[in-house]
């Protein structure tokens, strides 16, 4: 310590102390890059998007949250991304809060670090939800319906099986799931079933 001087990340409420008892660290979520600071002013927050807890050092910037976490101001620790949601980036403002996961997608962890950990709705379901983060939140197409698009965020991605054919079951995967109706049946406005000709 220089002669009457609190290090960084320090600082002393009495005047020409030169006695480094005298000198208390920054509180958590606070730090300062002053030398000699003469009162708590010189103690600055964690901006939103870093942290400090008493394990650093008070005298350097606090640290960047990791990704899938994020912070306030004065933050002592960071928090994790709810499920349904993610973040990433080198920045603080990449952890100021969580991204959601977009329509057609869902996710049941926290703390995801991706967009990638979001999870497309299956074939043959679609989910117009931002956010999700249950699966149960992709919703099966309705009998006489079938949805090749993997992660649809819409009801109209699930299409009509074709005249002559029908589906009996919701969730169809593919025009493949539509069955021909017997000889003697058709089907034209309701695709769940055949009528008899």
């Amino acid at each position: 310590m220089l002669h009457g001087s609190c290090e960084k990340g320090k600082y002393s409420i009495l005047e020409g102390s030169d006695n480094e008892n005298n000198c208390h660290d920054c509180m958590i979520g606070k730090f300062s890059l002053v030398l000699g600071g003469k009162s708590l002013s010189v103690c600055k927050e964690c901006p939103k998007g870093r942290y400090r807890n008493s394990n650093m050092d008070p005298g350097k910037e606090c640290e960047l949250c990791e990704n899938g976490k994020y912070s306030n101001n004065s933050a002592y620790e960071c928090k994790l991304c709810k499920a349904g949601m993610y973040n990433n980036g080198d920045n603080n403002y990449d952890h100021i809060g969580c991204k959601f996961c977009p329509a057609g997608k869902y996710s049941n962890l926290v703390g995801n670090d991706n967009f990638n950990k979001c999870i497309n709705c299956p074939l043959g379901k679609f989910s117009n939800i931002i956010g999700s983060n249950i699966s149960t939140n992709c919703i099966n197409c309705v009998r006489g319906k079938y949805n090749n698009i993997l992660g649809s965020k819409s009801k109209f991605d699930c299409k009509n099986c074709p005249d002559g054919k029908y589906r009996k079951f919701e969730a169809g995967l593919s025009i493949n799931d539509c069955i021909d109706c017997s000889p003697g049946y058709y089907s034209m406005k309701y695709k769940y079933k055949c009528s008899e000709c």
